[in-house]
């Protein structure tokens, strides 16, 4: 009778005994990734215009995120924004959100197309795709002057172009084949030992690596591509299904950093992968196409034509 009048009794703190359990847990172990549902402000909708606003992109001072804008009506049935073909007639440009006065502006609106938007690591310059002169190129733009260049002009479409972290050689994907070249286009590097349709990609913190995800008779999967060695593998040795890979690294608090994680969209959601514990978690319920903020805190994405930004990591002392 004791023992059930104590459990009784204790029933209504239940919650802050378990509360205060958990962060001396977390303490001790050093991680501060908290439960989003009870803990994690809630998403905030950045961009809701009725627009199909997709592709988003964090600029790397944190003030500012691109992103690809589509007509509504210009939006086909299962449109696929992977695809650069997809959105040749689709009358989509590029656009600039202001995260301190929430202002819009058009970056690139030409006579062709323009997608998927890249800033480069000092902040000065975008890559993005367009298909003014026939074919999807990648393009350059100064975003202190306006001016604009073709860097790419393979056979075929472009797509997906990144920049090392460095800054000083780009990724994309030429008919599903990996690209390697310099910020003008030159001294290409075209990686064939990929045995699959290469569809999105990233690159690895260190630079040293190539994140993307690739399309086989196995269906879509993460690899890992090194530069060093020129060799592929499954993203942790594993098969992964995902697509949209984008790296991030939530700064360390005073206790330690939970190390580099991968967010990327699985079926509706957006899962991260962390490198150093090797485990997948649900980050996202509805999106696609995460960027990582420069903090590594927050994820910006894409989920029914609205741009969104959620906190996924809180530190012990934030």
């Amino acid at each position: 009778m004791n023992n059930r009048k104590e459990c009784k009794y204790l029933g209504p703190f239940k919650f802050l005994f378990l509360f205060f359990i958990s962060l001396i847990l977390i303490k001790c172990d050093g991680r501060s990734i908290i439960d989003r549902e009870v803990y994690l402000p809630a998403p905030e909708i950045l961009v809701s215009d009725g627009s199909s606003n997709i592709q988003p992109c964090w600029h790397p001072t944190g003030l500012s995120i691109v992103f690809t804008s589509i007509p509504d009506l210009m939006v086909k049935d299962n449109f696929d924004a992977n695809q650069v073909s997809e959105f040749s007639g689709t009358q989509s440009v590029i656009k600039e959100f202001s995260i301190n006065n929430h202002q819009i502006k058009t970056l690139v609106d030409i006579s062709g197309d323009a997608c998927f938007p890249a800033y480069s690591p000092d902040g000065r310059n975008l890559l993005y795709c367009s298909d003014e002169n026939g074919d999807f190129d990648v393009f350059k733009l100064d975003l202190k002057d306006g001016s604009a260049m073709s860097i790419s002009r393979d056979n075929g479409n472009e797509s997906c172009p990144r920049w090392s972290p460095d800054g000083e050689q780009i990724a994309y994907i030429n008919e599903g084949q990996l690209v390697l070249a310099d910020t003008l286009g030159e001294n290409k590097e075209y990686i064939s030992k990929i045995n699959s349709k290469v569809i999105s990609l990233c690159w690895s913190l260190d630079g040293r690596e190539i994140i993307f995800s690739g399309n086989s008779d196995r269906g879509i999967e993460i690899y890992q591509y090194k530069l060093n060695t020129k060799s592929v593998r499954l993203l942790g040795g594993e098969r992964i299904s995902g697509n949209s890979p984008a790296i991030g690294f939530p700064s360390p608090d005073e206790f330690s950093t939970i190390g580099p994680q991968l967010a990327f969209e699985k079926k509706v959601g957006i899962y991260l992968y962390s490198f150093e514990q090797k485990t997948l978690n649900k980050a996202i319920d509805l999106g696609k196409m995460p960027s990582w903020s420069p903090d590594g805190k927050r994820l910006v994405y894409s989920n029914g034509g609205n741009i969104i930004a959620a906190t996924v990591w809180v530190g012990i002392n934030d």
